[in-house]
């Protein structure tokens, strides 16, 4: 029986090998005119540091005055804590038996509640927990452990870009081995079409609205707000550029992911994101 209108992609579309095709397809045009780019991924959640199955022991105790406290982190070093209040990320426990977390220092009243302090006065700065005025935790056995997110997030306003990198979990650099004629270490090929631009007037005044609309094969899979960043010699500006991907869309034939449409957003180049270091080799 011969394929024709009334049949679903003229019978293709239920054919394997066509799909395959068409992903074989779009790699080939993404290797004609795309540029080497390097991507970032925003990380969905922070790490953990120790858990409840093997808890951090807290050995070194400081004593201000009526209340001792012990630092759980340190300016320089990895894992700053998710201080976040309500959000039960950092965990104490006293003789194992978990601590009842309270706000402020002042308003600690018994002896199984503490209190989380960043003490950005103090250089390095650090973030401690505080016990109950005259309890001495040397007497009994102090455990922690908690999740992390990028140091310098405010912990009252929790949003995207609010970190030092904008990113309240962090960036994970792509990584990949493989290379080519048309990709190096570590790259993916992004076709970045020309950026029509239009002026509009509306109640914020004069606006400049840019349409980019850019793709790239179905693998590696990105997500809205993670980075693209264009080198140097790849640039028309002659400077590196790092982008935001923004309204993502995936294109799918047949349950297969084929290709990857999305808008880029361009960065300013005083956005702290431009301090990312990128691996190249």
């Amino acid at each position: 029986m011969h394929p024709n209108y009334t049949q679903y992609d003229f019978a293709l579309g239920w054919d394997p090998e066509i799909v395959n095709y068409v992903k074989e397809s779009n790699v080939v045009e993404s290797r004609i005119g795309s540029v080497r780019c390097y991507l970032f991924f925003h990380e969905a959640s922070g790490s953990i540091i120790g858990s409840s199955n093997s808890p951090i022991v807290a050995t070194d105790f400081l004593n201000y005055s009526n209340n001792y406290a012990a630092t759980i982190w340190t300016a320089g070093s990895e894992g700053y804590p998710d201080i976040r209040p309500y959000m039960n990320n950092i965990v104490v426990l006293i003789n194992s038996v978990p601590a009842v977390r309270i706000l402020a220092v002042n308003d600690l009243q018994n002896d199984n509640e503490i209190a989380i302090v960043e003490r950005k006065e103090l250089a390095p700065a650090t973030v401690e927990v505080w016990f109950n005025s005259g309890f001495n935790p040397s007497g009994s056995i102090i455990q922690y452990y908690y999740s992390t997110v990028e140091p310098g997030i405010n912990d009252i306003r929790f949003k995207r870009g609010e970190g030092q990198d904008q990113e309240i979990f962090g960036w994970t650099q792509y990584i990949n081995r493989y290379k080519d004629l048309f990709v190096g270490y570590n790259q993916v090929l992004v076709r970045l079409p020309i950026t029509p631009e239009t002026l509009v007037i509306n109640e914020e005044g004069r606006v400049k609205l840019k349409a980019n609309d850019s793709w790239m094969i179905g693998e590696p899979y990105v997500h809205n707000y993670d980075l693209i960043v264009v080198p140097a010699s790849y640039s028309f500006s002659g400077q590196v550029n790092i982008f935001e991907i923004i309204e993502k869309r995936d294109s799918v034939i047949q349950g297969v992911l084929t290709s990857q449409r999305f808008k880029l957003n361009l960065l300013e180049y005083s956005d702290p994101r431009y301090n990312l270091p990128i691996i190249t080799s």
